[in-house]
């Protein structure tokens, strides 16, 4: 965190506008906005003001407590981990709330401590464990002010079981805001917290909806594994990635027309015509089966988008016209079985 971040995070905390700030500096309110956006410093004299003005140590105004390395981060976090395991919980909490008293401004490791030890008398069945809840939801609730990111994201889902445990569900939905709407960990929260309000078909549309969404994933990455290997001319591991990317459709239940598409491609490659004509002979007979997905009992609480029973035949007609004018498949003409399986669809 730089010293503008800490102007504005302590300025905030106090309730004081910008304006205010400048005038108790006398300084320019356009001064003080400059130095919360880093685009300038406090003159050296100012510093000391400036942290009397917002109740904090000069340490704290310019960050030296707060840059911890991973490695450092590690140390005390391990060295509470012995503590919890060697002493009662009360005495390793000490400890570590003077920790972050040390490093008031090292939100990876208030979050950390924080996680640890709300795990941690859980887990180990710590008497009167409700004594502890202020102090630890209040270090959560400074890594989610102060933080951007994937820190915040971990300190609102914190957030969210501590209240889901205490199944004080309004206050545990308000977090799940700071999820950002593609993020997973967000979706199942907020199906557990469906499921926790008893609604149960609300819980199952986002399962499946991350179940689906898992299978679009799925399909377009080993499609483009299977493409490199193509590429590398690796027949080996094209075959291996289009054998998975079958399975995956099988597992998925996402109809035979998908199950059969990715093997295709190795048979053009290797230029294997009596596998190439089997494979589109299976595509053209399972055109249908490409929505097979909607049938699925996996997909029951989605709504899908009605389709147009006429859709089967212009995805037919695009398949055969590929298969005629398409350069992968310039090695099948003239072959006698693949021109009378063209003609005769």
């Amino acid at each position: 965190m730089k010293i503008g971040q800490v102007i504005r995070e302590y300025r905030k905390k106090l309730g004081m506008t910008q304006e205010e700030m400048a005038d108790r500096l006398g300084v320019t309110t356009p001064a003080v906005n400059k130095w919360e956006k880093d685009v300038s410093k406090p003159d050296i004299e100012l510093l000391a003001p400036i942290a009397r003005l917002l109740k904090i140590s000069l340490d704290t105004l310019l960050t030296f407590r707060e840059d911890l390395t991973e490695a450092e981060i590690g140390d005390i976090v391990q060295e509470l981990g012995d503590r919890l395991d060697t002493m009662p919980y009360d005495r390793a909490f000490a400890w570590a709330q003077d920790a972050i008293n040390k490093y008031p401004n090292c939100n990876r490791l208030i979050w950390r401590v924080a996680l640890i030890l709300d795990v941690r008398r859980i887990t180990d069945k710590v008497e009167d464990a409700g004594q502890y809840d202020g102090r630890i939801r209040e270090w959560y609730e400074t890594v989610l002010q102060s933080e951007t990111g994937e820190p915040r994201i971990k300190a609102a889902d914190s957030l969210f079981q501590f209240w889901m445990r205490k199944e004080e569900y309004e206050k545990a939905e308000k977090y799940l805001e700071f999820f950002p709407k593609s993020d997973q960990t967000g979706k199942i929260n907020r199906a557990r917290l469906c499921r926790a309000k008893g609604d149960t078909d609300g819980a199952f549309m986002i399962y499946e909806r991350l179940l689906f969404d898992s299978w679009q994933t799925i399909n377009i990455a080993v499609s483009m594994m299977s493409s490199l290997a193509v590429e590398a001319q690796d027949a080996d591991m094209a075959e291996y990635y289009r054998q998975k990317h079958s399975e995956f459709a099988h597992v998925f239940e996402v109809g035979r027309y998908n199950e059969a598409c990715g093997l295709i491609e190795l048979a053009c490659m290797e230029k294997n015509t009596e596998e190439t004509l089997r494979i589109a002979e299976e595509l053209i007979r399972n055109i249908d089966t490409v929505d097979d997905f909607r049938k699925s009992g996996l997909y029951r609480h989605l709504h899908f988008e009605e389709r147009d029973p006429k859709i089967y035949e212009k995805l037919k007609t695009v398949l055969l016209e590929g298969f005629r004018n398409e350069e992968p498949f310039a090695f099948m003409r003239g072959n006698a079985e693949w021109e009378a399986m063209l003609a005769a669809k």
